[in-house]
C-alpha cells in the first residue's frame, strides 16, 4: 500500500476508525473479533488506527478503546501510528488556551 506524510509521520492512506469496537454502531463486537479485525486491516497495509479515551465509557470504562487497540497492534506496535483523542473538562479548559498557544506555535513552525 502506498503511504503518506502527515507531518514527518508516514502512514498508510487508509486509517482504521476503532470506535465501532468499543459503542456508537449498535452492537459491540466481542474482543477477539475486534482484535481480528484490526490485525487483519494491519495485514492489508493499514497502519493508521484511530482511538479515543471517551470510546466505550458507557459501556466498559474510560481508555477501553485504546486498550483494545493496545491489545490488537501488539505484536508490530512500533509499525504503526495511532491517533487519540482528549476531553478537556470544565476546569481544564481555562488553562487550554495557553496549552495550546506553544503546541500550535510548534507546529505551524514545522
Amino acid at each position: 500500500m502506498k503511504t503518506r506524510k502527515i507531518g514527518n509521520l508516514e502512514v498508510s492512506p487508509i486509517g482504521m476508525g476503532c470506535m465501532g469496537f468499543s459503542h456508537g454502531y449498535g452492537s459491540v463486537p466481542d474482543e477477539s473479533y475486534a482484535i481480528g479485525a484490526i490485525r487483519k486491516a494491519y495485514g492489508l497495509g493499514c497502519t493508521f488506527f484511530d482511538t479515543a479515551e471517551v470510546y466505550g465509557k458507557e459501556m466498559f470504562y474510560p481508555g477501553h478503546n485504546e486498550q483494545l487497540l493496545g491489545k490488537a497492534v501488539e505484536p508490530f506496535r512500533d509499525k504503526v501510528i495511532l491517533a487519540t483523542k482528549f476531553h478537556l473538562g470544565a476546569e481544564e479548559a481555562e488553562g487550554a488556551a495557553d496549552l495550546y498557544n506553544p503546541i500550535r506555535r510548534h507546529l505551524d513552525a514545522s
